[in-house]
């Protein structure tokens, strides 16, 4: 009932009025099965930003071979609504590409962090999908070579709770730090001996350690900043 709640909203947005009378119809119908039901408001800097439209914002204005590449791979990431070809992000490529699809994700979402806030939440969390159901799947790739693609994991996910921090959304600010902090720690074995996957780990850390603080929780930023000095102490 939930996912009919919310795709009926996200179809009459888009002016689907059909598709979202038919979900609505199906919310009616399992109604009696269910006593009580709330459904969270979608949030507002998501509201209406689609991942085609999240693309769009990342090429410059002017630059004609980029804007073509760009509308080659939104094209083989995103399909009209109505068709249903994807019903969930991770269905959006192949497990094979997935790895480097979600690094053209987290990409994007870093080139647009600071002019279009809501394009880069969207395209760093379509990034966060993609990374964690390979990782779910053991997927070999992004699970055993986590030296080239660790870091736009936490990377994009630190972004992506800065984000939501700035926008008063605490609970998501909070949850996506709280995932970045488990990514950097398969990070750590890397820092010792690369600067760019240390410099990523500080940041990140660090930015745990200001949230943990900022919370209250005296522990978590006290575990932070003992991993911090870990981190600083390596050769």
């Amino acid at each position: 009932m939930k996912a009919g709640l919310i795709a009926a909203d996200i179809h009459q947005r888009f002016g689907r009025s059909g598709i979202a009378a038919s979900a609505r119809g199906l919310v009616q119908d399992a109604r009696p099965m269910v006593s009580s039901l709330r459904v969270e408001a979608p949030v507002p800097l998501l509201a209406d930003m689609t991942l085609a439209r999240a693309l769009k914002q990342v090429t410059p204005a002017g630059d004609e071979r980029a804007g073509a590449l760009s509308r080659e791979f939104a094209r083989a990431v995103t399909a009209p609504a109505t068709d249903c070809s994807l019903v969930t992000s991770s269905l959006r490529c192949t497990s094979a590409d997935a790895p480097m699809v979600a690094g053209m994700f987290a990409a994007g979402a870093t080139a647009t962090s600071d002019r279009e806030l809501a394009a880069s939440l969207r395209l760093g969390l379509e990034a966060r999908v993609l990374y964690a159901h390979q990782s779910e799947r053991q997927t070999p790739e992004p699970r055993h070579n986590t030296g080239e693609h660790g870091p736009s994991w936490p990377r994009v996910l630190l972004t992506c709770s800065q984000i939501c921090a700035r926008h008063g959304l605490r609970a998501l600010t909070l949850d996506l730090a709280s995932w970045m902090a488990s990514t950097v720690a398969a990070l750590t074995p890397f820092a010792v001996c690369d600067l760019e996957t240390r410099s990523v780990a500080h940041t990140c850390i660090s930015w745990r350690a200001e949230l943990m603080t900022a919370t209250g929780d005296t522990a978590g930023a006290a575990d932070a900043r003992e991993a911090l000095r870990n981190l600083d102490a390596m050769p």
